[in-house]
């Protein structure tokens, strides 16, 4: 039938794209295509999608990212770097932000657009995909001094930022981490001080608590340091 045969073509299509982009673009497009489908009163079908990769977690260790900040010290790369590592703040929302969206009194960043690619591959501003992505953030006051006697925040498009970035990790010699990675680095650095995940996670924007867990168990080995010295220390006491 004509519905067998858009269900065939689908599940061909979804096994093409599988192997090309990452499963959780697959989903995506699943879900885009049901919508458009349902709108029209029909229903895709069963589909098996693929599952999402759960990738490791890559996080500059705290020295890397102080060495970072001193080489990239009176930089365009400073703010955008300080914006992320103690955001966290993702590199789209870096880039639209915007001196209004500041409160120098307070320190407070107000996360309420993002810089992406639209469908001819040009960079627009759009609001946040999620709510949790429309967030609050508290910064060091040094940071938002720092924004208001600079006058902006970051002139670049965020492949220029990647770009910019990756050529200033190759010429200090540092070892390549994604710009992306400074999130994984604020959101660990503050788990380790003990700061409730849902704080965090709230601050950085996530909307599940999946992301959390995998900096939680990402700190085992810390951890593991931690209770060694406590147990030194406790043993001292003997």
């Amino acid at each position: 039938t004509t519905k067998q045969k858009e269900n065939l073509a689908v599940q061909k299509a979804g096994h093409k794209l599988s192997g090309s982009v990452s499963p959780k673009t697959v989903i995506n497009y699943h879900g885009f295509i049901s919508s458009i489908l349902k709108s029209q009163g029909l229903t895709l079908g069963t589909v098996r999608l693929p599952q999402r990769r759960n990738t490791p977690l890559n996080i500059p260790e705290n020295e890397i990212v102080t060495e970072l900040l001193k080489e990239i010290k009176d930089t365009e790369l400073e703010i955008p770097v300080l914006l992320a590592a103690f955001g966290p703040m993702r590199r789209g929302e870096i880039c639209a932000l915007r001196m209004s969206d500041i409160n120098f009194d307070t320190g407070t960043v107000h996360v309420c657009r993002s810089m992406v690619l639209d469908e001819d591959k040009q960079w627009v501003e759009k609001v946040p995909k999620s709510t949790a992505g429309e967030r609050s953030i508290n910064y060091p006051k040094y940071v938002t001094d720092l924004i208001q006697n600079r006058g902006y925040v970051s002139k670049m498009a965020p492949d220029t930022l990647t770009k910019r970035f990756n050529r200033t990790l190759d010429r200090h010699g540092f070892e390549h981490f994604r710009f992306h990675d400074l999130r994984h680095f604020a959101a660990s650095f503050q788990i380790a001080l003990g700061i409730p995940p849902e704080y965090v996670q709230e601050r950085g924007g996530w909307q599940t608590s999946g992301t959390m867990r995998r900096y939680i168990h990402a700190l085992d080995g810390q951890k593991k340091q931690m209770s060694e010295k406590a147990n030194d220390a406790f043993s001292k006491l003997l």
